[in-house]
């Protein structure tokens, strides 16, 4: 046993003192390269983490040393490699720093020169590597850590594509001009999503515009909101391993804290993401969300009912006893509690920015009933027919999905209800002014399928809908909270964010 002991703390010693001599380098040495790798391959791999200066190729020794233009780059690339035992082309690569600080001098007869590479040119389209992943990243988290750089009217990138390869995780983010791409490179290369990971590698992508045809958790046209949307497998999200938690580190409202560095970097930002990132990031395990910073004194019950159920069914909703600036929320199911995330965090509603994240509960308990009533703090919607949607029925997941906008639609009209009409009866409910309306009328089927005149009752069955239009997706969202499910002319108004324009 004591020999054992002599042994390990000899080996012990030893690796401390190869480690002391390491030296770090803008010179990667990679190992047990395929016969078959070219430059051009090597070139493909290295340089998504940074500018490569040099490249030589030691193809009879199946090795290459690749020249970095600075330290940074060469650590990300040695990082992420040893993070993830890469493959490369079938091989599984070693990589370490090179005993050479420059390839300058590094000279052989039988190596001719090596070329020279560049950055791609500036552009609105950014390349994210996200080194060292322990948590789960999706569109929903890239955009968090992205948009507080844009500044388009909806503050929000345009568009985020998250893909895997075999050297880790990366994201194509489109900027709506070149000056936010550039912020958003300087100030985030380097940082940590969260704390002591998700670390981000920021270059210029050589891609002018992204194409995507449909909307998902990794891939996401924030300027098209009414793309289909493609419910993606839980296995294409980037769990690191069986046994880490795909939740990240927990605030004391069971939330995800973005790292202080990526927080400092963004701390204007109107998304809040110096104080955390939302859960959407993750596969919710249950259907409860928090709702905080809410502005008791214009969003009672109703408004918070009326704003979130554009996203699912609501079972419950509950206000906190020790404070009404914090809202429990309860879907039906965890889909629809992510699509609340997705869609409502970060809004800005009353002068308040809403920060919406999953709950630490998974149910949300009704009281006791007291003399008088119950606590007047939580509302039980199981038995109302408030709801938008039918518990216990498929609906479409188009309408779940829509950001506010600064159109609303608005349906179930009275055929007496005009232009006028509904224009006051907004302007009254909440005194933002109105933009524009457009009336609408759709035929019912019995009435359109008919050749003859319609009857009496045909024109009352016709549907009588309408698009509003406001300064802006904020007023929207506050009239929405306070006209939906109001009566006008006698029906009961349903209001939602279109995915039309006036």
């Amino acid at each position: 046993m004591a020999t054992l002991i002599k042994l390990l703390t000899k080996f012990s010693m030893d690796q401390r003192a190869m480690q002391k001599e390491t030296q770090t380098s803008k010179v990667v040495h990679i190992r047990n390269l395929p016969n078959t790798a070219t430059e051009n391959d090597i070139m493909q791999l290295t340089s998504k983490y940074g500018t490569v200066s040099k490249i030589i190729l030691m193809k009879n020794k199946y090795q290459a040393l690749v020249e970095y233009a600075n330290l940074v780059d060469s650590q990300a690339f040695i990082i992420e490699m040893n993070m993830t035992n890469s493959m490369f082309l079938g091989s599984r690569i070693y990589v370490q720093y090179s005993k050479y600080q420059s390839l300058d001098s590094y000279t052989t007869k039988t190596t001719p020169a090596a070329p020279s590479f560049s950055e791609p040119e500036p552009s609105r389209v950014l390349l994210a590597t996200i080194m060292n992943v322990k948590y789960v990243i999706d569109v929903n988290v890239i955009s968090q850590v992205f948009s507080p750089f844009e500044t388009n009217s909806r503050r929000t990138v345009e568009k985020v594509i998250v893909f895997r390869k075999p050297a880790g995780l990366h994201a194509l983010v489109q900027f709506s001009n070149l000056a936010s791409a550039a912020k958003a490179k300087n100030e985030l290369e380097g940082k940590n999503i969260y704390t002591g990971c998700c670390t981000l590698h920021v270059t210029y992508s050589v891609e002018k515009e992204l194409e995507i045809t449909e909307n998902s958790e990794l891939a996401r046209d924030f300027t098209n909101p009414s793309l289909p949307y493609k419910k993606t497998p839980s296995e294409s999200f980037q769990i690191p391993s069986a046994d880490s938690s795909a939740m990240g580190p927990r605030g004391r409202d069971n939330r995800p804290v973005l790292s202080s560095t990526a927080a400092a970097a963004s701390s204007s930002s109107r998304m809040l993401m110096g104080m955390m990132l939302p859960d959407s990031s993750l596969i919710l395990p249950h259907s409860v969300v928090l709702v905080s910073n809410v502005p008791a004194e214009k969003m009672s019950i109703t408004e918070i009912f009326n704003l979130f159920s554009n996203y699912g069914i609501i079972k419950r909703v509950k206000v906190i006893h020790s404070d009404h600036s914090k809202v429990l929320v309860q879907f039906t199911s965890p889909d629809m509690a992510r699509s609340a995330i997705s869609n409502l965090h970060g809004c800005t509603l009353f002068g308040s920015t809403l920060s919406v994240v999953a709950s630490k509960f998974d149910t949300i308990q009704t009281p006791i009933p007291k003399a008088g009533g119950g606590d007047g703090l939580t509302v039980d919607f199981q038995e109302t027919k408030l709801n938008r949607y039918k518990f216990g029925s498929e609906f479409h997941t188009k309408g779940m999905n829509v950001r506010p906008t600064a159109v609303l639609h608005v349906s179930n009209l009275s055929s007496l209800t005009t232009e006028d009409k509904l224009k006051k009866h907004f302007e009254e409910k909440q005194p933002h002014p109105v933009r524009g309306i457009r009336m609408i009328e759709i035929p019912s089927a019995s009435s359109a399928s008919s050749s003859s005149t319609p009857s009496a009752s045909e024109k009352v069955s016709t549907k009588k809908m309408a698009l509003i239009e406001f300064e802006s997706s904020s007023q929207a969202s506050e009239v929405l909270c306070t006209v939906h499910n109001t009566s006008l002319d006698g029906m009961t108004l349903r209001v939602s964010f279109a995915t039309n324009k006036l």
